[in-house]
C-alpha cells in the first residue's frame, strides 16, 4: 500500500455512508484504509497479516458505521479495532 496519504472522512461522507450511500462509503473506506495498514503493519511486522487484519477491521467498520454517531468524527474501529484484532495466530500481540 502506499503511503498515508487520505484525509480524515468528512461528516458529511461518513453521514452519507450511515444512510446508504454507496459513493460515500467508498470515500470514508479510501480514507482510512491506509492508516489501518500501516498501524496493523507497525503491529503485525509481516506485510500479509497485516493486510488480513486491516479486510477484517474494514468489514468492521462497515458493518459498525450505522451504529455510530452522525457527530463522530469518523468511523468506529480505526484506532480500537487493530489492537485487537492485530495478533499473531496464536493470540500473542507483536510489540
Amino acid at each position: 500500500m502506499p503511503p498515508i496519504s487520505q484525509p480524515t472522512p468528512s461528516a458529511a461522507d461518513v453521514a452519507a455512508a450511515q444512510a446508504g450511500d454507496r459513493p460515500a462509503l467508498e470515500r470514508v473506506v479510501r480514507a482510512i484504509q491506509d492508516r489501518i495498514y500501516h498501524l496493523a503493519l507497525r503491529t503485525l511486522v509481516d506485510p500479509q497479516e497485516a493486510l488480513d487484519a486491516t479486510q477484517e477491521i474494514l468489514i468492521i467498520v462497515i458493518t459498525k458505521l450505522s451504529t455510530t454517531p452522525a457527530t463522530a468524527p469518523s468511523p468506529p474501529g480505526p484506532t480500537a479495532s487493530p489492537s485487537t484484532r492485530c495478533t499473531t495466530p496464536g493470540g500473542v500481540r507483536r510489540p
